[in-house]
């Protein structure tokens, strides 16, 4: 089992191309070679795929989507976003 692929819109499925680069796509499982094969298909379709470590980290992963939604649903960002990692210059 693999979690992953919940945090961003159909629409950023569709197409994972941000303004800034790919799209996030964060990923926790407890089995590293079905983790790396999906993490493969991640970056195959367009995405920045990071390993997010152990299953037990899928909450953690779930919790994105729960922000996405707020942020997407509630707080008026829309459905046209994805989370970016980006690091300090």
């Amino acid at each position: 089992m693999v979690k992953g692929f919940n945090h961003f819109s159909s629409e950023i499925m569709r197409n994972p191309a941000l303004s800034t680069g790919p799209a996030e796509a964060f990923f926790a499982a407890d089995d590293a070679d079905a983790k790396a094969q999906v993490m493969d298909l991640a970056g195959k379709m367009g995405f920045r795929p990071h390993d997010a470590g152990a299953l037990r980290n899928a909450s953690l992963v779930e919790n994105l989507a729960v922000l996405w939604i707020n942020l997407a649903m509630t707080e008026g960002a829309g459905r046209q976003f994805a989370f970016r990692l980006e690091r300090q210059a």
